[in-house]
């Protein structure tokens, strides 16, 4: 017994349409990028759109790549949007939950990249933000107080800390999320193996 609603997709007539398509767009000096987003980033709609003659896949979600990557789809893949803070791979936030810490302060580790290559690269565009903890400023080694907390190794080399006052707004967070996104997504593919 079917469920519904249920969407049934032709995949060879899709392929087809879409051949069509980038056939002319082609022949016009445009690329074309096969968008899977709204495909739930199927492996499927990928494949089709691919073998159409897609130049590259893209879709928003992170999550999507990965999963057609797992299945043997290929790129390139262009990502039609930064993902937001909380989007992106490896980023745990260290110390109590939001709502029960100082709402002022958020600490938070960006695994794979370390957090004053990290500072440095907010600075240039600038965004000012801290490494470790307030009670580490000016000390080098290890930081007992994220120690306390068990954030050690890895965790700790990427551990940055933002404060903010009265007068941020909205706006202004929703821009250092998108610098961070671009960023994060930069130096992780230049991490050290």
């Amino acid at each position: 017994m079917r469920q519904y609603p249920q969407l049934e997709i032709d995949l060879s007539l899709l392929q087809s349409n879409a051949r069509a398509v980038i056939s002319r767009c082609n022949a016009a000096g445009i690329c074309v990028c096969g968008v899977i987003k709204g495909a739930d980033g199927l492996p499927e709609i990928a494949r089709a759109l691919r073998a159409a003659g897609a130049a590259e896949l893209g879709t928003s979600r992170l999550e999507q790549v990965a999963k057609c990557r797992a299945a043997g789809v290929d790129g390139p893949w262009l990502l039609i949007r930064t993902p937001g803070l909380t989007e992106l791979p490896d980023v745990l936030l260290n110390g109590p939950a939001p709502e029960q810490g100082a709402p002022h302060i958020l600490n938070a580790s960006f695994m794979g990249v370390r957090g004053e290559v990290l500072l440095h690269a907010l600075e240039e565009k600038e965004i000012y933000v801290s490494t470790g903890s307030a009670c580490s400023a000016h000390k080098k080694g290890r930081n007992r107080i994220l120690n306390a907390m068990g954030v050690i190794g890895d965790r700790q080399e990427g551990a940055i800390r933002f404060s903010f006052c009265p007068f941020n707004t909205i706006e202004e967070m929703d821009v250092v999320a998108e610098e961070i996104s671009t960023i994060i997504a930069m130096l992780r593919r230049f991490k050290r193996r």
